[in-house]
Order: C-alpha cells, then structure tokens, then sequence
C-alpha cells in the first residue's frame, strides 16, 4: 500500500557500506532533523580576481561567508533501515 508521506533519494552519493549497512532513513525528517540559518554574514571585495593563467583579468569580485548548523533534534522520529535485518 502506497504511503502518503513525501519520499526523496540520491543515485549519486559516493557512501562506503561498513558492516551495519543503512540504507533507508524513513520517518517524519521534518520533526528528527532540523538545519538552522546562522545570525550574521560576511562579505568582503576582492579587488585583484586573476584568471587560469594566473595574471589579473582586470575585474572585482565579492567574497561571502555564510553560516549553517543542522543537528539531530528528535531521533525517536526517525528510523534507519538496516540492510542485514
């Protein structure tokens, strides 16, 4: 029976299997993970930008810094599929 809830994967993650092999994160990832947008940012000009040749190509740049956290806030909402059970 097909589930309502919202179901997302990736083909291109490089992931080596160790002998507990998790495959599947399924539950309400909303609820167990939560990533959170820092406070503050930094930008800064970068007024020699230089090309592949390694000489200045006559044009300014900006340099951001950004911040992000993420964590495990409830884990009792998730669970992880295990291959060999």
């Amino acid at each position: 029976m097909p589930s309502s809830r919202s179901a997302f994967g990736t083909m291109d993650s490089d992931v080596t299997a160790a002998a507990a092999d998790y495959l599947v994160i399924y539950g309400d990832i909303r609820q167990a993970y939560t990533i959170v947008d820092r406070v503050g940012s930094t930008i800064l000009p970068n007024g020699l930008l230089v090309g592949a040749n390694r000489r200045p190509t006559g044009q300014v740049g900006w340099l951001l810094w950004r911040r992000f956290g993420a964590g495990l806030t409830n884990a009792s909402a998730a669970r992880l599929l295990n291959k060999s059970a």
